[in-house]
């Protein structure tokens, strides 16, 4: 099976499974992870068992990991006693942490030490990342000012174009260049699920932000990333 990993309140994540059914596919959220019945078996990985959905799986069942997850947020806990529910996250995050790195199966996204779905990287680290595979990138400034910021011009740029790359493949109604540069950067940031924000389709457009969160819910999407799992 499948198990898409994701938060209690994702609603596409759930039309997601839906439209997995087929496959097995069962959505995993931090209410599974407060049942009875997880085992953990380090030496004996094959004979471990997840709870999801309310059932016992074997952890050999998993054929796949889709994250949906960036972390573990208080909010997800409402099972949780109010004043327990900061520590509760904590753990339950560095659960899936070392759960998650444990399995072999493929995964979108592989967790790292500060995200659940990849790598938890800042705007300007992913402008580096982005000019190391080839992309236009403007310069990021910062300011601070104790100045009213009311006065302060705002630029305004067109609607971005995005291109999607699962495991290689690209989606995207842009220049075949863009799209290469799309599956360098998601090799240079140790994913196979990325959305990458262009300012046009043309082959000189320039790096505008990415989304480790492509929408599910465009169909091509959607069964790309499930094809990657077959």
């Amino acid at each position: 099976m499948i198990i898409i990993v994701a938060s209690r309140y994702d609603a596409p994540a759930q039309r997601l499974k839906d439209r997995w059914a087929g496959s097995g596919a069962q959505l995993l959220t931090c209410k599974d992870l407060s049942v009875c019945g997880w085992r953990c078996r380090v030496s004996d990985p094959a004979h471990s068992t997840a709870v999801i959905g309310g059932s016992q799986i074997k952890q050999s069942e998993i054929r796949g990991v889709f994250m949906r997850l960036q972390w573990v947020w208080e909010g997800e806990l409402l099972d949780i006693a109010a004043g327990d529910r900061a520590y509760v996250a904590a753990e339950m995050a560095a659960f899936l942490v070392f759960w998650l790195s444990g399995l072999s199966c493929p995964m979108l996204n592989r967790p790292t030490a500060n995200s659940l779905s990849g790598p938890g990287w800042g705007r300007e680290r992913w402008n580096f990342a982005a000019s190391k595979a080839g992309m236009r990138v403007s310069p990021i400034r910062r300011f601070a000012s104790l100045a009213s910021a009311s006065g302060q011009a705002v630029e305004v740029q067109n609607k971005p174009v995005l291109a999607t790359v699962a495991g290689g493949q690209c989606v995207g109604e842009v220049h075949s260049a863009l799209a290469e540069q799309t599956r360098r950067l998601a090799d240079i940031a140790g994913v196979d699920f990325l959305g990458v924000q262009f300012s046009s389709a043309e082959a000189d457009a320039s790096f505008v932000g990415v989304n480790l969160f492509p929408d599910i819910q465009d169909g091509r999407i959607a069964d790309m990333a499930l094809n990657y799992f077959a």
